[in-house]
């Protein structure tokens, strides 16, 4: 779905030694398909320094929205939703500054 949407080649792949990216199936796909695993150690954020720094940007802007609109704090959920919705539909230096 990544390449289709974005319509470049995936090329590596890092998680986090989850149990749902660490079998043998799907090992065997990102083999076939080209896709360089990166597994991180466990319970180590730091060696995820883009995605951190993506979710620390993700609920700035969700406590930023909170704030400003007065809503309850269990609209946390469609703040964060509509945040990553923009963050989304902004242009960015990964994508050669093209809206996805």
């Amino acid at each position: 779905m990544v390449e289709t949407h974005s319509e470049r080649k995936l090329k590596k792949l890092r998680t986090d030694n989850g149990l749902e990216f660490c079998n043998q199936k799907f090992d065997g796909f990102c083999k076939k398909e080209g896709i360089v695993l990166q597994r991180t150690c466990t319970y180590t954020p730091q060696q995820n320094g883009v995605e951190e720094r993506l979710n620390k940007t993700i609920m700035n802007r969700v406590r930023s929205m909170q704030s400003e609109s007065g809503l309850d704090k269990k609209f946390w959920a469609e703040a964060a939703s509509t945040s990553v919705y923009l963050i989304n539909r902004s242009p960015s230096s990964g994508v050669d500054n093209k809206i996805t």
